[in-house]
């Protein structure tokens, strides 16, 4: 199956969700999002192959992180959060750029800080 998505259920299971339309020719191996040019690339590399770069063409909320943020809340206008993870630190996570995407349905961002424990809360 091509451009398939798996979401955490938060409990260490997944569900499946409908194909993304998301398609790397070959045999992937890995995915890292970086920020180029103002714009979000995937960077997708391949079994001995070469890398395949990829550019959304939609418009999407991108908040960048300073590296002692740790985590962000995401709260959605439906009543939902996501928690998402910054991985701007040690080990092979750290080797996607320091930012997290915002949907258009997001209502409010609240950005923890490690160091400090100030957040940062974003409308």
């Amino acid at each position: 199956m091509n451009g398939l998505v798996l979401l955490g259920n938060g409990d260490g299971t997944f569900r499946v969700t409908q194909p993304s339309g998301f398609y790397v020719p070959g045999d992937g191996k890995a995915l890292v999002a970086i920020l180029a040019e103002g714009q979000l690339r995937i960077i997708a590399s391949q079994n001995n192959g070469k890398l395949k770069a990829f550019e959304f063409l939609d418009r999407i909320g991108i908040q960048t992180v300073k590296k002692e943020e740790q985590t962000a809340f995401i709260h959605f206008k439906d009543g939902s959060a996501r928690r998402v993870e910054m991985n701007t630190a040690g080990g092979y996570l750290s080797l996607s750029s320091a930012f997290f995407t915002v949907p258009e349905s997001a209502g409010r961002v609240t950005i923890n800080n490690g160091e400090n424990g100030k957040d940062r809360i974003l409308q």
